[in-house]
């Protein structure tokens, strides 16, 4: 399996409950305006006009397959922008454990805490994201940076979503719902050079969780037009496609440091 990318962009915010018995649920605004895509694959970043917005990524499921015994090179060097980039390091997220799927309880956490390290030994003085068990009573859009689970979707899309939430061009507060209808697993870890599919075939925590965290850094994805231009662009953490078992996303590429280089804050 694999995954394909659809944006919206909503000109307030967008309330959702993290999961069940993790806060309360509101209603979305109604203002939003029509999904578009939103990045610098053609002609720069989109202009973020209003003083404050919502980005959402879906993360879909469809069928599909690829070389399964290929290696992970990091080869990659390429990557595009969103036009919003995070506020401050120090970002601080909050893990909500309830809902959990049972076969990665216990282990979820620690997947979340790796792959945030993932980033922060990418940029020179690190410390951009910390994960914290954050308990109960964690809901979407309460001034928590929020890890957690939904019921809500059904078994085929999506995987997960993450909301942006962006005030004049930076990332002040973000979100992150896993589906928890579909397959998970905490994988092995891999390094450059390794297979880049997994023993289980299943969503590998860490993998789609070290791409979220790309997208709250600032970082867009890079898709299947790029793919025409250059292979090692299949390796991105940041690519927008991922087949379930593949763990390629744990590890980044050229192209995934040099963007959270060019967009981190300052220490």
């Amino acid at each position: 399996m694999r995954t394909w990318k659809q944006v919206g962009l909503l000109a307030a915010w967008l309330v959702s409950a993290l999961c069940a018995g993790c806060g309360s649920s509101e209603q979305a605004n109604t203002t939003a305006v029509a999904p578009v895509r939103l990045g610098t694959l053609s002609g720069g970043p989109v202009p973020m006009a209003a003083s404050r917005i919502t980005l959402i990524r879906y993360e879909g499921i469809v069928k599909g397959d690829f070389d399964k015994l290929a290696a992970d090179t990091d080869n990659n060097g390429l990557y595009h922008a969103l036009g919003a980039t995070l506020a401050a390091r120090g970002f601080a997220w909050q893990y909500c454990a309830t809902g959990e799927p049972e076969s990665v309880q216990g282990q979820a956490l620690g997947a979340f805490q790796r792959a945030a390290d993932t980033w922060n030994a990418a940029v020179p003085g690190g410390g951009l994201y910390s994960v914290s068990d954050g308990g109960a009573g964690t809901a979407a859009q309460d001034g928590v940076n929020s890890i957690g689970w939904s019921t809500q979707w059904g078994r085929n899309w999506p995987a997960a979503q993450i909301s942006l939430h962006v005030r004049n061009n930076l990332i002040v507060g973000a979100d992150i719902l896993f589906n928890a209808r579909i397959k998970w697993a905490v994988s092995p870890l891999i390094t450059p050079g390794e297979a880049r599919m997994g023993p289980i075939k299943a969503w590998d925590v860490q993998s789609v969780a070290t791409h979220e965290f790309g997208h709250a850094l600032g970082l867009d994805d890079v898709t299947h037009d790029d793919l025409k231009q250059d292979p090692s662009v299949r390796d991105a953490t940041m690519f927008y496609e991922l087949q379930e078992g593949e763990l390629a996303p744990q590890t980044l590429t050229h192209g995934d440091i040099a963007g959270a280089v060019a967009l981190a804050p300052a220490p």
